[in-house]
């Protein structure tokens, strides 16, 4: 089955008093359980096509189907459902609250799923331990921890939920070779144990860890190959 099945998107953005068109009649598919690359040069397209992707944002004309079915823009509540049970994020900037620490990051989308604090607190555990970051700094704030562990932090958070789909926008980009190989190990492993991942990155080491590789041109898809 397509996780994610894209027909003839265009999303224009209007700068001033200039008019961008950030993807033109893209069509992209990409099947349960596969890890995808998604590449280009800046401004080609790629962080719009994931927030698409993942309902940070919605499209100016064309179809959109995640998990099997269209989505319907007009549905806001069931959209946000779908964006925190079945959808993990994961960003170049980490997006996390550095004054709070790592377990209160990863806590923060099981806010709105109603459980008790202690299964909160037992599943953001869980999931820092699955991407081996080490207890010894749970309790220190994010602002004082590393890239690679703020990264792993932020990888946990988007586990939290266990989330059918993982989108990753440049996860390596802000971060050394040693701390690159480790995201991209957690990653390929959230993928083995049957998630699909979506990755945005310039790094082609990086799009070579995936299995396949589009890129986009000026909103384009240009390519589409196996890696």
């Amino acid at each position: 089955m397509a996780v994610v099945v894209m027909k003839k998107i265009c999303k224009t953005f209007t700068l001033k008093d200039m008019s961008v068109k950030a993807l033109d009649n893209v069509d992209l598919s990409v099947e349960e359980g596969e890890m995808l690359a998604i590449t280009g040069a800046s401004g080609s397209g790629k962080t719009t096509l994931l927030n698409i992707a993942g309902l940070l944002d919605r499209q100016d004309s064309g179809e959109l189907e995640l998990f099997g079915k269209t989505v319907d823009f007009s549905k806001d509540s069931a959209n946000a459902r779908i964006r925190n049970k079945r959808i993990g994020f994961v960003f170049q900037d980490y997006s996390l609250m550095a004054g709070e620490n790592a377990v209160f990051n990863v806590m923060l989308p099981l806010y709105f799923s109603k459980i008790p604090l202690r299964k909160m607190k037992k599943a953001a555990l869980a999931a820092l331990d699955k991407v081996g970051f080490p207890r010894s700094h749970l309790k220190n704030k994010v602002k004082f921890l590393s890239g690679g562990q703020k990264q792993r932090v932020a990888i946990a958070r988007a586990l939290v939920n266990d989330p059918d789909l993982i989108l990753a926008d440049e996860p390596t980009g802000a971060l050394d070779s040693e701390s690159s190989k480790m995201v991209m190990d957690i990653l390929k492993q959230l993928n083995r144990d049957g998630r699909t991942v979506i990755v945005i990155t310039h790094d082609p080491l990086v799009a070579g860890e995936c299995a396949r590789e589009v890129r986009l041109s000026d909103g384009r898809v240009v390519q589409s190959r196996d890696v």
